[in-house]
């Protein structure tokens, strides 16, 4: 597969929980430098997914959401976790302050809410995820993989799903 191609896959959650236990497959599954976009309308279980991946990276804290702080660390895991909520940004240039690259070029795992409002400050080598609700509590959880890491991530996922 070429690195312009991009591989993606659908998972359909029922629940919270499952929701919760399909992030921790995940974070068993992510290295140092990876980063995981979420994409999703409020509500969409984006703060769920992302505290599932961080109790599979070993993170004991509480993960809340970034939405009024823009960013959380947690170093308690096995790979230090960074989580940005960009929904209050209004102009990608806010993020210069943040020492942003740093984060991206760091031997953690980078995972953004609303990665959208960066605009070109936003990584294309990445996975994306997007989350809608379904019926009920479901929700569909669609992982696309853009560049050639992130493709051999989503194969290491799928063998551990």
């Amino acid at each position: 597969m070429s690195e312009t191609q991009k591989m993606s896959w659908a998972f359909l959650s029922s629940s919270k929980e499952e929701t919760q236990a399909f992030g921790e497959r995940m974070g068993a599954v992510l290295k140092a430098g990876d980063v995981i976009c979420l994409e999703g309308a409020l509500g969409a279980g984006k703060t769920t997914l992302a505290q599932g991946i961080a109790r599979g990276l070993g993170v004991i804290e509480d993960v809340t959401s970034p939405t009024f702080t823009i960013i959380q660390e947690y170093l308690s895991g096995r790979i230090p976790l960074c989580h940005f909520d960009f929904y209050r940004i209004e102009t990608p240039e806010e993020i210069q302050h943040l020492g942003f690259e740093d984060y991206l070029d760091s031997d953690g795992v980078v995972l953004m809410e609303w990665h959208e409002n960066l605009g070109d400050y936003a990584p294309t080598d990445r996975i994306r995820i997007q989350l809608s609700l379904k019926e009920g509590a479901s929700r569909q959880i669609v992982l696309f993989a853009d560049g050639e890491r992130y493709q051999e991530r989503l194969k290491e996922l799928k063998a551990n799903c």
